[in-house]
């Protein structure tokens, strides 16, 4: 993975200032060809996200090559995002961004589960 500052020099520091308004507004200020860059892919790959979304595993990468410019909460707020404390992690004060998997099970407090129809 190249990073960011490889293509763009210092313009990540006024990357991080703009405000991010929409998740989409990584398109708009980079685009697709320095986004796929940035993650090792195709631009035509990278259009098809305006419709579908950016992939969970794709926003990592681009916290990365962002320098913190764009966070995977920023990127992708639909998802409940954790953090692991990790020093290889500069960019957030609390670490690299894990997707909580758990977090999209029913909550037990919906009453009782019923049983899995293969588990009868």
């Amino acid at each position: 993975m190249v990073g960011f500052n490889a293509f763009f020099g210092n313009a990540f520091e006024r990357l991080k200032a703009m405000p991010i308004l929409s998740p989409m507004d990584i398109f708009t200020n980079l685009g697709p060809s320095a986004i796929g860059r940035i993650v090792g892919i195709k631009p035509s790959s990278v259009i098809d996200w305006r419709k579908r979304g950016i992939p969970p595993e794709r926003c990592a990468e681009l916290e990365r090559g962002t320098q913190g410019a764009y966070t995977c909460e920023a990127l992708r707020p639909d998802l409940r995002w954790v953090r692991v404390a990790d020093g290889a992690w500069p960019w957030h004060p609390e670490g690299r961004p894990c997707v909580d998997v758990a977090s999209a099970l029913p909550p037990a407090a919906e009453g009782p589960q019923k049983p899995l129809p293969w588990a009868a």
